[in-house]
């Protein structure tokens, strides 16, 4: 699906079965009726109980999107904030993966999950030895979930900045914009630093 609508990606966006049509105004968004027609030449249906029409915001894969900001979807981020302490490597991998899939809200991600990724790692048993130092740690990262910030849409004509910051163990990074007297974050970026880059 998203190759199919490709050439359609300044107004559109595809993954497998879900589409998201976006449009600065209701002339605009006659974009639907072209990715409709697209749709049918490619002999794919459209279930209309599943599609929602005209709407200034929408949840689309565990975002809600929409007013020039997205943020991540309070009903995804309150199932993990309710998981468990992982027992295993296993488990701590799955949630690991489930967090990363939002880290882009969360300021210094990186340096947040340091003491947890550092259970993955081929030394430690398969059975990891949590103590107090990974509860906090995982009690930061849940919290930041929950709280997460809004990312704004960038607006071209304005200026940029952006803010960094390294530590023993991390870098991160803030693109953001002033309008007015507030500052609006667009992206957060950051990562692990190697043993050879610490």
């Amino acid at each position: 699906m998203n190759k199919a609508l490709s050439c359609y990606r300044e107004f559109s966006r595809a993954y497998i079965d879900h589409i998201a049509i976006f449009s600065k105004n209701w002339e605009e968004h006659l974009h639907l009726d072209t990715i409709l027609t697209k749709l049918s030449e490619l002999n794919f249906t459209v279930n209309l109980k599943k599609c929602a029409f005209g709407k200034s915001q929408i949840k689309y894969l565990g975002h809600i999107i929409g007013s020039s900001k997205h943020e991540p979807d309070p009903e995804k981020t309150a199932v993990i904030n309710n998981l468990p302490v992982p027992k295993t490597k296993k488990e701590l991998h799955s949630v690991l993966g489930l967090c990363n899939y939002y880290r882009e809200y969360i300021p210094r991600y990186s340096e947040l999950v340091y003491a947890l990724t550092e259970l993955t790692k081929k030394r430690v048993p398969d059975s990891i030895p949590w103590t107090e130092k990974h509860d906090f740690s995982f009690h930061l990262l849940k919290k930041a979930l929950v709280e997460a910030l809004s990312l704004y849409s960038p607006v071209p004509d304005k200026p940029y900045t952006i803010h960094s910051d390294a530590t023993q163990i991390g870098i991160a990074a803030c693109l953001s914009q002033k309008c007015g007297d507030k500052c609006y974050p667009i992206a957060h970026a950051s990562q692990k630093l190697s043993k050879t880059q610490q």
